[in-house]
């Protein structure tokens, strides 16, 4: 997927430089929306963390004041957010890791049920909120 990745972003930088801004523009928006796919938040971290890596590489080779999306953001705007959520979700990541040892077995069949229902990062928001205070 990384190499797939660079090489969309390679596709968009020759047909910029042939002068076909329309077909650079849709390559980019492909790769944004793979990112979009892996970093959706139903995603486990390892994935949302992949997808934050493809749209970060993507809207980089986009101009940082173009506009994104229907309500008026900039890709620098998106950028931010991404930046954000990849920072929150690093945050996650790593609390977790000292949560997991701390967990219970009916915790942890618990925390897989929730992931099942909910997505992986409200069933580790519940963990956390379980054994993060203690």
């Amino acid at each position: 997927m990384r190499d797939l990745t660079v090489k969309m972003v390679e596709l968009a930088n020759s047909y910029r430089q042939a002068g076909n801004t329309t077909s650079a523009q849709a390559a980019l928006q492909m790769a944004v929306n793979m990112g979009n796919y892996f970093g959706s938040a139903d995603m486990p971290p390892v994935k949302r963390a992949f997808g934050f890596a493809i749209e970060l590489a993507a809207l980089g080779a986009m101009d940082s004041t173009s506009p994104y999306g229907p309500d008026g953001k900039t890709v620098k705007d998106q950028l931010d957010y991404i930046a954000g959520e990849k920072a929150a979700n690093l945050e996650l990541i790593k609390q977790l890791d000292s949560i997991y040892p701390k967990a219970t077995p009916q915790d942890m069949i618990t925390f897989l049920d929730r992931a099942k229902l909910f997505g992986d990062k409200a069933a580790m928001e519940w963990l956390k909120q379980k054994y993060g205070q203690k």
